[in-house]
């Protein structure tokens, strides 16, 4: 989603692996006007070699690639809790 909160979704019929996510973030940078941050989850298939190998790739077209701390059920109860 952009600052315009539109959202160029990526439709699959398919499994998603790694190569699928290369393939939506080569598309995604090729659309790149200034330099962005794409968050990602710690989902194995945005952690595993391939895509951490094209990461310097993407740097040089603009997109840093920021990844999300691992989920945890205790800090997340953190918030809720009274004064």
């Amino acid at each position: 989603m952009n600052r315009k909160n539109e959202l160029e979704p990526y439709l699959f019929e398919c499994q998603i692996n790694s190569e699928v996510v290369i393939s939506c973030i080569d598309d995604f940078c090729s659309t790149l006007k200034k330099k962005t941050v794409l968050g990602m989850d710690n989902a194995s298939t945005h952690t595993s070699n391939a895509v951490k190998n094209k990461q310097e790739e993407w740097a040089k077209k603009g997109l840093k690639i920021f990844d999300l701390p691992t989920y945890s059920p205790d800090s997340a109860t953190l918030g809720a809790q009274p004064c």
